[in-house]
């Protein structure tokens, strides 16, 4: 609850405030006809209460990307800053002792292949040789024996072609194997990102899995929150939409889908909230954030239409219409609030001079000075209808 103290203090700096922005000066416009500006009434709703968390925001994928051969750096392709697709060039290593390799083994193959064909012929040959013996021997005509050392040879040459064949599929596997290590000397991006460090130099030698560059998915972002651990049962319950300003000068973003992660930190006693961070915001991985998490207590709270919220030097201001004398017109009077934080179109304020029921400039604010006469339309008035309760 707000203590006596602190409510004087902001009805006094609302009061110097209001005195700022309504203070005349040489200038200042003059007084014209009534501005046509379009109004929306102060109300009080039944809000669920916010609590202000802190967080930061990080990139979804964060990798070093390392190499998986050890070699000498021959390029260097990217620096610290620059954007990446998915199977870019980073840097490439001297293969020139793999690709040697390469060679020696490719130069293998042809000798093996042509031993294996000479042994088919070979186990051809053995074969005729075994069907004309069996011939002689059932007519009696050859020695028996020479049958079964013709059965032997003939498998010995099934054994010798069978170790031919192997030893060819033995050379093509230390092939595939140097190729791809020939083609790991080229390190390129695992998905689009940008690189935030360089960590290798041309003509550097790198160990095998030692780290070249960092490269983070700066189209995937996400937010990473640390609520206390009371308010666990209440976000994981009921999942809704958190506010989240990454700057005293950003309007802010909704946090929507978000994740919670059942995992309490035992010293700060606070548990994670992970979500997707909105594209085409300015945002950075690193940058720290500040949240309105909904709590389940609810409270009677002071609200204005969204495009009621102007800023200036001072701070957050709205311009609240002042009923004019009879036959005068109203007035703009500039009047700071507090914004404490917004639904999905309304502003959540504290504001010493705002009642239920007062109507506040929504459209046409911009161009208002301080007790600029108006002539309010409600914010249904498509004819131009002026509002209850404005002078005319």
């Amino acid at each position: 609850m707000d203590s006596p103290l602190r409510r004087s203090l902001v009805a006094a700096r609302s009061v110097l405030a209001l005195a700022l922005l309504a203070a005349p000066s040489a200038t200042a416009a003059p007084q014209g006809p009534p501005a046509a500006v379009r109004v929306d009434a102060v109300r009080t709703e039944r809000l669920a209460q916010r609590r202000s968390v802190t967080g930061d925001v990080r990139a979804a994928r964060r990798v070093e990307v390392a190499a998986r051969e050890k070699g000498l750096v021959l390029e260097l392709l990217v620096d610290e800053g620059d954007a990446v697709k998915a199977g870019d060039l980073l840097a490439r290593l001297d293969d020139t002792q793999l690709a040697l390799d390469l060679e020696v083994l490719e130069a293998e193959l042809p000798p093996a292949r042509a031993t294996v064909d000479e042994r088919v012929a070979e186990l051809r040959r053995r074969k005729n040789d075994l069907e004309a013996l069996a011939d002689l021997v059932a007519r009696k005509a050859a020695n028996p024996k020479e049958l079964v050392d013709a059965e032997s040879q003939l498998a010995a040459a099934e054994a010798r072609l069978q170790v031919g064949r192997a030893l060819i599929q033995v050379i093509e596997s230390r092939v595939r194997k140097l190729r791809r290590r020939v083609e790991d000397m080229e390190l390129r991006a695992p998905f689009d990102g940008t690189v935030v460090r360089a960590l290798a130099e041309v003509g550097g030698w790198l160990g095998e899995g030692a780290p070249v560059v960092e490269l983070v998915s700066t189209a995937q972002l996400e937010v990473w929150l640390d609520v206390p651990q009371d308010l666990f049962a209440s976000l994981s319950a009921a999942p809704g939409s958190i506010q989240v300003r990454a700057g005293s000068e950003d309007e802010g973003f909704l946090l929507e889908g978000y994740r919670v992660v059942p995992d309490v930190d035992v010293r700060g006693r606070t548990f994670r909230v992970v979500g997707a961070a909105p594209a085409g915001r300015p945002l950075a991985a690193g940058m720290s954030v500040v949240a309105l998490v909904p709590t389940t207590e609810e409270r009677e709270l002071l609200t204005v239409h969204r495009d009621a919220i102007l800023r200036n030097a001072v701070g957050p201001f709205v311009y609240g219409v002042i009923p004019g004398a009879e036959g005068e017109p109203a007035k703009a009077a500039p009047m700071p609030v507090e914004v404490l934080f917004h639904t999905a179109e309304r502003a959540v304020v504290r504001a010493a001079g705002l009642r239920p029921g007062m109507q506040v400039v929504t459209e046409g604010n911009e161009r208002l000075f301080p007790m600029a006469p108006v002539r309010p339309v409600s914010g249904d008035g498509a004819g131009g209808r002026p509002a209850e309760g404005a002078g005319r």
